[in-house]
């Protein structure tokens, strides 16, 4: 680790602020999410601390050089009030002088700490917790201190998780194909993973000593997510006609394989159990290893979000480590009881700066090693203490490492390396020509082009959060749109008006305009992860809601001027207005059929060809409403189709296959000149490499 150095900051109440990191800490070790201009309006306040601000100064000092209206200042005082718990009747912090200004009238106090350097760079990491050193001590009191607990504080450790740095790396798969989600067989002699080398990806194995690689299943569908059980056996998912569903295999391949669970995912083994978990959407079951005895955890928290579970289960089978998202669209690693129970959280955003993924026990059950995509191409390996919640990096330089697998003797740890692409590719409809509309090493998110089709903005996790970008429909002049820190700003739309977005951020929705880059707050108590799949039409939106607690489902259509709601009679997701805004299509989760509904709310259908529902994905109106354009999986195989039918449910017809389309990641809207384009990942450079370390000490 690089040398620590002395910074400054400012104490006051609880808080304690780091003006060079831009990093504002509580008395409970975890940073202060505030706003880009919320940071700005509080340092600019303690600098000016005893007098008053007059508004124009402010406006002037927190967003030069651009023209903004008092409301913008309004909401941001407001904003960080919510966020440092102050009273508008009984400031602490930030009094308003009526008609005039802002005065901060807080103590506040200069003080001197060290910070830990950024281990991958040397350099300050923005979202390091600062160490309390004794000249923090001795000026805020103890209610005050910012108490963070070493390693040096923890208990002895051996095998991978602690001498990772010490550790020989190798590259396993050295040889052609995608190679990814490798699992250690409990004698830690082989490794199953998941590679496409022989065509679709299906579960291949090979020996640590050396060898040829031999592929063990060879399902007409895709297979993946391999987990070793306490007796040798793999399970597996295999996709098909119905989803995926869970598989057992021996481990030389040789009987055939063992159906265990329908319509699931996930599958994760305990080392020293009869016992795994798996997942049916966001929902996270245990069973015995081939099936029986299932029964869902209770206690795990209700999310909507874009963030898989992964459920990882300790070695003894008592507990489970999960993901979920509550805090907008990002990850954190929990952990619950397998018996059920109360879930806890161990990450936060702020560890790691980014999502948590793909979680793996250490074989003593003390650690879970995770993934941080932190943006940009940069994921590394995390561990986390389950006790002491400490959390520190394993993997530093250049990133891609995540989907880890530690060894039961705890000496070994494989892990997927990846330097993957995301791509926009733009279909011709008529000629089915494929094209590179753009590319980037950071993720393209639910790209959606503006009401005359010119620009396309989508959301993506850089080393700052999750940002707005827009580019031109030609995939050119690409801007980012937002740029606080750490920022979580997601779910963009556009408005009606073409020269604004909607967006989700801190539990709301707001609107951006593009012209001057002001923000505005539209509806509060919008939370993310129950009201998502926004669309605008004139004054109106429409969203799907989700009650978070019972996971009821909802879909209304409201004003921005009105706050009353209008019901639709089913909930129906990824709707969308018609040109003329007379209806709406979407998906019915329940049944899978795709729904055209009266905007009015008076009446739904079901679209019929032939007679039969139409079962599809990302459904989108045509620009003139007279056809609806959708997506379906092929019956035999895990291709996705374009297709196009009429507003009546005929003429039926594919139009094009799109390769690397994502049921949950993908999404497709037109270009200016009418092409489909869709956003997806290409993982082609996918490795495993392997960590050994010699002995326990």
């Amino acid at each position: 680790m690089a040398d620590t150095e002395t910074k400054t900051a400012y104490a006051f109440g609880p808080y304690l602020l780091l003006p060079e990191i831009r990093r504002l800490g509580g008395a409970d070790g975890q940073a202060v999410a505030l706003r880009g201009k919320g940071f700005e309006l509080l340092w600019y306040l303690i600098r000016n601390s005893g007098r008053l601000v007059e508004k124009n100064e402010l406006m002037e000092a927190i967003w030069p050089g651009t023209v903004v209206e008092e409301n913008n200042l309004s909401q941001t005082v407001s904003a960080l009030r919510h966020a440092l718990g102050d009273d508008t009747k009984n400031p602490q912090y930030i009094a308003t002088i009526k008609g005039r200004g802002y005065q901060f009238v807080g103590d506040a106090r200069r003080v001197d700490t060290l910070a830990d350097a950024d281990p991958a760079t040397g350099s300050r990491n923005p979202l390091a917790v600062p160490a309390v050193v004794i000249a923090v001590a001795l000026v805020v009191s103890a209610a005050v201190v910012w108490l963070v607990r070493s390693s040096d504080q923890m208990v002895p450790e051996t095998g991978i998780t602690a001498r990772f740095a010490d550790a020989r790396v190798e590259l396993f798969t050295n040889y052609a194909g995608s190679h990814s989600e490798p699992a250690l067989s409990p004698g830690g002699q082989m490794i199953a993973y998941t590679s496409d080398a022989g065509g679709a990806p299906q579960i291949w194995i090979r020996t640590l000593t050396g060898g040829e690689p031999a592929r063990i299943t060879s399902d007409p569908y895709s297979a993946g997510s391999p987990t070793w059980s306490a007796d040798d056996r793999l399970l597996y998912t295999r996709s098909g006609p119905n989803g995926l569903s869970v598989f057992s295999v021996d481990m030389l391949g040789i009987s055939e394989p063992r159906f265990v669970v329908q319509s699931a995912k996930e599958p994760h083994h305990a080392t020293n159990a009869d016992a795994f978990v798996y997942t049916t959407g966001l929902r996270i079951w245990l069973a015995r290893n081939d099936g029986r005895d299932r029964r869902e955890i209770s206690g795990v928290p209700v999310s909507q979000g874009f963030a898989d579970r992964e459920p990882a289960l300790s070695p003894d089978a008592t507990r489970v480590a999960f993901i979920h998202a509550d805090e907008g669209p990002i990850g954190n690693l929990w952990l619950i009881p397998s018996a059920g129970g109360d879930a806890r959280q161990l990450t936060t955003p702020a560890t790691g700066g980014g999502i948590a993924s793909s979680p793996a026990w250490s074989a003593d059950g003390r650690f879970i090693v995770y993934s941080v995509n932190a943006g940009a191409n940069r994921s590394q390996l995390w561990r986390v203490d389950v006790d002491s919640g400490v959390a520190k990096p394993l993997t530093v330089g250049a990133g891609g490492a995540y989907q880890p697998a530690l060894s039961s003797d705890g000496l070994r740890m494989a892990y997927t390396a990846a330097q993957p692409r995301w791509l926009l590719t733009r279909i011709d409809p008529v000629t089915q020509e494929a094209e590179t509309l753009f590319e980037s090493r950071t993720s393209i998110i639910l790209p959606v082009t503006s009401p005359d089709r010119r620009r396309i903005v989508f959301f993506t996790q850089i080393a700052t959060g999750m940002q707005l970008f827009t580019l031109d429909s030609d995939g050119g002049n690409l801007q980012q749109r937002t740029f606080d820190d750490p920022g979580e700003n997601a779910l963009p739309t556009w408005d009606s008006d073409g020269d604004s977005i909607l967006y989700y951020r801190s539990r709301a929705l707001y609107r951006l305009n593009l012209t001057d880059g002001s923000d505005a707050q539209v509806f509060a108590d919008f939370h993310w992860s129950s009201r998502n799949w926004l669309d605008a039409f004139g004054n109106r939106v429409t969203f799907h809601k989700v009650d978070r607690t019972t996971g009821e489902r909802h879909t209304v259509i409201r004003s921005f001027s009105e706050s009353d709601e209008i019901e639709l009679p089913f909930p129906i997701e990824a709707t969308q207005w018609s040109p003329d805004g007379e209806e709406l299509v979407g998906l019915n989760r329940s049944t899978g059929d795709l729904m055209v509904c009266r905007s009015d709310a008076s009446a739904c259908r079901s679209i019929k060809p032939d007679g039969a529902p139409l079962r599809g994905w990302r459904a989108m109106w045509s620009r003139d409403g007279t056809q609806i354009y959708y997506v379906r999986r092929t019956p035999d195989s895990d291709l996705w189709t374009l297709w196009r039918v009429e507003r009546d449910g005929t003429d039926n017809n594919e139009l094009a296959e799109l390769p690397g389309f994502e049921a949950d990641n993908s999404h497709m809207d037109f270009t200016e000149d009418g092409a489909v384009f869709y956003n997806h990942r290409d993982d082609r450079a996918n490795e495993i490499w392997l960590a050994t370390v010699d002995e326990r000490l």
